[in-house]
């Protein structure tokens, strides 16, 4: 076995006695490396100077004591073993060294005694530094936790693990809580809301702590003002004061989830708001289409009126074809004002008519179980509206009000009223400033609403239909028309009890309805030229025969570029152009463009089913005066042509 070196201090006045030691400890097998010193200056200068594994030191010195320099050990602070060595120490005299604090001591007359206890205390040394490391690991790690525990953002409870009381919680804990210090300790989390019950404290703390650490559990709790909260909990043991206890992480995530909520919303209302687009891109193509199959119908039925005599039975017949021909043309306004293709065109009028027809509209659309009972004043203050949106929001309503008693039916109440409003109400709406409004009532008598879902009402994209069962725009809908139209929307509704719109307008003092328009003949032409050209033959075919009857002189055509060519070679004889908007080869404002460059201020009319701002804005910068919207009728052909061939 390798000897073990060992530094030795020395406090010793004798050589002799001192080498008689060294000899000793050879003997137990030590290497003592010893630093010899006799007085209290040069003990302390070693001690400071050197680290040391043993003190020996002689009872009695010249001006010295083994006790002064067990003083001096002290106050060192060093944990090595000290030994008191005397020629003739008594047994009083060893027993007040070893309550002053030396290890062991002997005698110099038998020191074999010397190694063993040296490596006897020696080990007990090292096991002390041992443990006093561990102490110091352990005071080290406490004050880390402490620090950690207080000063963290995160919230941190530590509790029983067994009944769930709360025996400490840092700052952030209270804070996310809303209670004070004293109303959390001692409380278990069922009381403070953060469990429903102790049955479900243990299954879920049982549960996390078997999926291990860094499996959290995402609850919905209360704090102590009420305010709903999502938290992230973990659990994990500590062990505290010699007890295992619950040490519980809590993260407030209410401000992540809303953040998702309102991602996963706006995704939402961006795939809806796609789905719309496209919805008006097909509305728009759609439309198109259908116009020219107006177009078609409409001329063909006025052609064969006034081909008619007056007192021909077949002229009822026809009558009602035009009206019906009317009313598919005011729907397929209805499809592009709502997918934004046709500007919001408001007049002056009463809104009985328009309420009694889209009464008639709605009618078909909802099922028998549904009682439709209307009271409208025919002699209402005029108001400035359009029809058209007038139409789409009762259809709206109507069709809300239809899924509120889909399960037992029930009534369906419209009025028509005038209603002065009381000055509470100006105050909210000043648009309603001069207090005369006409009051267009909704009612029904279905489920009604709670106090949540009205405030969310005219939200886009928000419904309780269920999916594929509405967009939830029906009501923002609604709710912007009357927004354009300076009116008011107030919603009286409660769980079982039904609801009602009241939807006021304001009257419009100054102005009477526009008058109907009084029959006159139609404006007719004295042989004049007219190029005519769309890509749909029907329209082509019908528009000759209606350009034939008013007296003009037709040259048809279904191909922009045939027509072109013709226009060059008898651009002299033309007296205007009539051409759709919409073509495959040549678009109508480019047609315009090239007949401009060959006859500069040539009467030219455009006609199109959807003519857009931007179309319009661009055939007017070439000099186009006059456009005539499909499905045009013989008269609207007629008066739009006249007045594109009138000089100046």
């Amino acid at each position: 076995m390798p000897a073990k070196p060992l530094r030795l201090l020395l406090v010793e006045d004798s050589e002799d006695d001192a080498e008689l030691m060294m000899l000793e400890l050879r003997r137990a097998g030590f290497v003592p490396l010893a630093t010899r010193v006799e007085t209290a200056e040069a003990m302390s200068a070693a001690l400071r100077a050197e680290p040391w594994d043993l003190i020996l030191a002689d009872y009695r010195l010249p001006s010295f004591s083994g006790l002064a320099a067990l003083d001096l050990y002290h106050e060192s602070g060093l944990d090595i073993p000290f030994f008191i060595v005397s020629g003739t120490i008594g047994e009083e005299l060893a027993v007040e060294a070893m309550r002053a604090g030396a290890h062991d001591y002997l005698l110099k007359g038998n020191l074999t005694r010397l190694g063993p206890a040296i490596t006897r205390e020696l080990r007990e040394a090292q096991v002390r530094r041992a443990r006093q490391q561990d102490r110091d690991r352990l005071m080290v790690s406490e004050q880390r936790f402490t620090t950690i525990f207080h000063d963290s953002p995160v919230a941190i409870l530590i509790s029983d693990v067994v009944n769930g009381r709360i025996i400490d919680a840092n700052p952030a804990a209270l804070a996310l809580s809303g209670y004070a210090r004293e109303e959390v300790i001692g409380h278990d989390t069922v009381e403070l809301g953060v469990f429903a019950s102790a049955e479900e404290r243990r299954a879920l703390v049982r549960q996390a702590l078997d999926r291990g650490p860094g499996n959290a559990l995402e609850l919905r709790v209360r704090n102590k003002r009420g305010d709903p909260t999502t938290i992230l909990i973990s659990f994990s043991l500590l062990a505290l004061d010699g007890q295992n206890r619950l040490l519980s992480i809590v993260q407030d995530i209410t401000a992540r989830k809303r953040a998702e909520e309102t991602r996963q919303s706006l995704e939402a209302q961006l795939h809806q708001a796609q789905k719309m687009e496209a919805i008006g891109t097909l509305a728009g193509g759609i439309a198109h289409d259908f116009n020219n199959i107006l177009t078609g119908i409409l001329g063909n039925v006025q052609l064969a009126e006034i081909d008619l005599a007056s007192d021909h039975p077949a002229r009822t017949y026809l009558s009602d074809a035009l009206k019906a021909c009317n009313r598919a043309r005011d729907l397929v306004t209805q499809i592009l004002t709502f997918s934004r293709r046709r500007e919001q065109q408001r007049v002056v009028i009463r809104l009985g008519p328009v309420v009694k027809e889209a009464l008639r509209l709605l009618r078909a659309s909802l099922p028998a179980t549904i009682d439709i009972r209307s009271d409208i004043d025919d002699n209402s203050p005029p108001v400035l509206c359009d029809p058209t949106q007038m139409h789409q929001v009762l259809m709206n309503l109507g069709a809300n009000a239809a899924y509120a008693m889909r399960e037992a039916g029930g009534v369906l109440a419209v009025s028509l009223r005038a209603v002065e409003v009381e000055s509470t109400m100006i105050a909210q709406h000043p648009q309603l400033v001069n207090g005369r409004t006409v009051c267009l009532s909704v009612r029904d008598t279905g489920c009604g609403m709670d106090a949540a879902t009205r405030e969310r009402l005219f939200e886009p994209f928000f419904t309780t239909k269920g999916p594929g069962e509405g967009t939830g725009l029906g009501l923002a809908v609604v709710h912007g028309i009357m927004v354009n139209h300076e009116g008011v929307i107030v919603v009286d509704s409660r769980p079982g009890a039904g609801t009602v719109f009241h939807l006021y307008f304001p009257v419009i003092e100054t102005a009477e309805p526009e008058p109907a328009a009084v029959p006159r003949p139609l404006p007719r032409g004295s042989g004049q030229r007219i190029l005519f050209v769309d890509d749909e033959p029907a329209v082509v075919q019908l528009c000759g025969r209606m350009l034939l009857k008013l007296g003009y002189r037709p040259l048809v055509f279904t191909s922009p570029t045939e027509a072109l060519a013709a226009f060059r070679e008898n651009s002299a004889e033309i007296d205007l152009v009539l051409t759709d908007l919409t073509m495959p080869e040549i678009t109508g404002i480019e047609l315009a463009r090239q007949v401009y460059a060959l006859r500069p201020g040539l009467p030219l009319v455009i006609a199109s089913g959807h003519l857009q701002a931007d179309d319009a804005n661009q055939a007017r910068a070439l000099g186009v005066r006059h456009f005539v919207e499909k499905p045009f009728s013989l008269g609207a052909l007629a008066e739009n042509v006249h007045q594109a061939l009138l000089p100046g």
